[in-house]
């Protein structure tokens, strides 16, 4: 009897064209991949937003070259929906182009945890993930705000939302035009909600996971429009 090779997940990278999921909003899907998040971009006429960023460098690279392609000169602006290094550890590589824009305890819990969770991903996930992390500089957003704020892209206007303690202890939704929902890890499909409960790193999550419920009531209100969350339908 043969032994069986141990399974090696591939390369954390976002690769893949933008497929558009409803007008004026596309998403490069995660591909199945563990720690590469489906990245978003909402295309306005007088900007462009992107959602999330991918982990290293090189994904957001990937991403914003995307995103100027899909710009076509407009504006850029960027927003994470968590502060998880697969979501939005990327974001220096927008820093010169784009304006970054945070909740308040996204950005917090980024100063706070930042640096923690690099060795953390390091030590845990293996070499791809160091090599991932590698160059990588925590940076603040351009902008910051409390509760709930809007973004007019022209044509497309996104809700950003302090989702609260969930799965991090700053999720936030975005939501465009009232009827298409970025919902970063608050859900998923084929698997369960995720709670990051990381001790003595981590411990600001909700171990019950009864702040992800309102976000499925969110997902049910918005039918049949798609809600993206942490894992490609």
């Amino acid at each position: 009897m043969s032994e069986m090779e141990p399974h090696v997940s591939p390369p954390p990278v976002v690769r893949g064209e933008p497929v558009e999921v409803s007008s004026g909003v596309f998403v490069i899907p995660d591909g199945r991949v563990p720690l590469v998040p489906n990245v978003g971009f909402v295309v306005g006429t007088r900007a462009v937003l992107v959602v999330d960023t991918g982990m290293s460098l090189d994904s957001a690279a990937y991403v914003l070259g995307q995103a100027k392609r899909l710009a076509e000169g407009k504006p850029l602006y960027l927003t994470v929906t968590h502060f998880h290094p697969e979501h939005g550890f990327g974001a220096q590589v927008f820093a010169d182009s784009s304006t970054i824009v945070y909740n308040r305890e996204q950005r917090d819990e980024l100063r706070l945890k930042g640096a923690g969770y690099i060795d953390m991903f390091k030590g845990i996930f293996g070499q791809h993930v160091v090599t991932a992390l590698e160059g990588v500089e925590l940076i603040d957003p351009h902008e910051v705000y409390d509760g709930e704020t809007e973004i007019d892209l022209g044509g497309h206007v996104v809700t950003l939302r302090t989702f609260g303690r969930a799965h991090t202890g700053g999720d936030q939704v975005v939501i465009v035009d009232g009827r298409v929902l970025f919902g970063g890890d608050l859900f998923e499909t084929r698997m369960f909600p995720i709670v990051p409960y990381f001790p003595p790193d981590d411990t600001d999550v909700d171990l019950m996971s009864c702040r992800h419920s309102p976000c499925v009531a969110i997902c049910r209100r918005l039918r049949p429009w798609p809600a993206l969350g942490g894992a490609w339908p």
